[in-house]
């Protein structure tokens, strides 16, 4: 005898794959959540990102203010400051699209994603499996090249990498 309980949790998830495992529907559902999900991250992730940035630009003023003008205060308040600010700003921008990715993977529907990608994929010599480390890679290529560990092929995990870097990450917008 099947739990109520069990089998509406059963024809929910059903349900749930008939959409997003379809062959149009499916792909106008990932587009949509891709859409949201770096929308998401590019809005939200602006205001910590500002935060970081006005923090730098203070300490680095105050910097120049306390040590005054010459050149061991220049190469800390118009060198080392803003470098190191250069590199924190993105931190919200990775931590919100990881955090989401996490999330999309946890419901399970990255891997629908990797199913119905499988395909597409397949005609660029890669594989389903590919589309996430892909997806990460839009935040970094690094934490992306270090997510290709999933795809078993050595010669596709290897191709995934190359193709990695090619994509428009959030530094090199």
């Amino acid at each position: 005898v099947i739990k109520p309980s069990l089998l509406s949790h059963r024809s929910i998830t059903k349900m749930v794959d008939k959409v997003a495992t379809h062959k149009i529907g499916g792909f106008l559902l990932l587009f949509i959540i891709l859409t949201g999900l770096f929308q998401v991250v590019f809005t939200v992730a602006a205001y910590p990102s500002e935060w970081i940035e006005n923090g730098f630009t203070a300490l680095s003023q105050w910097v120049e203010d306390g040590l005054g003008v010459g050149t061991f205060s220049g190469l800390i308040s118009h060198g080392i400051i803003p470098g190191i600010s250069g590199i924190m700003v993105f931190i919200p921008q990775i931590a919100l699209l990881f955090l989401l990715i996490g999330i999309l993977e946890d419901s399970g529907y990255l891997t629908r994603v990797s199913y119905i990608s499988d395909y597409p994929m397949r005609k660029l010599g890669l594989t389903g499996k590919s589309v996430i480390p892909l997806l990460g890679g839009f935040a970094c290529a690094i934490p992306g090249i270090m997510s290709t560990r999933t795809i078993a092929n050595k010669y596709e995990r290897l191709l995934t990498m190359f193709v990695l870097p090619l994509m428009a990450c959030s530094a090199r917008l």
